[in-house]
């Protein structure tokens, strides 16, 4: 269990070096937290992928890790991207990994959620055959 969060805390070093060693901060590009189609498709991808990585039998830090590391990923591929033709938006944003966290972590909550209530079933389930037991 220690192990994974030394690589959580190793990721979390590696994003914050990468972005201090940046001249001046050019790699971050000036965006806004508006909910538009960029926002909402990083917060459903991850929602998505995290949805991925438990179908796969993956624990829930591990989902959160991976899918978290995917934004990343994403965002300092979106530096070099050739598709993109606009300088404006060639770069890290702030706000898209904000919204990525803020997916993966909606669905860890309603994975937590819905853990919960199967818990509850099993038992309210348990005590109605319990009562029905021949002694």
């Amino acid at each position: 269990m220690y192990s994974n969060y030394k690589y959580f805390f190793l990721y979390l070093l590696l994003f914050i070096r990468l972005i201090i060693a940046q001249p001046d901060n050019d790699i971050i590009i000036e965006d806004t937290w508006d909910p538009k189609v960029d926002k909402i498709s990083h917060a459903t991808a991850s929602f998505g992928f995290y949805y991925t990585f438990r179908y796969y039998e993956n624990s829930k830090f591990e989902s959160f890790l991976y899918t978290s590391l995917m934004g990343l990923a994403f965002e300092v591929y979106q530096i070099n991207d050739p598709n993109e033709t606009d300088s404006d938006f060639r770069g890290i944003s702030i706000q898209d990994i904000g919204y990525n966290l803020a997916g993966v972590s909606i669905a860890l909550g309603l994975d937590f959620f819905i853990n919960e209530i199967k818990n509850a079933r099993r038992e309210k389930q348990k005590k109605k055959y319990k009562k029905y037991q021949i002694p």
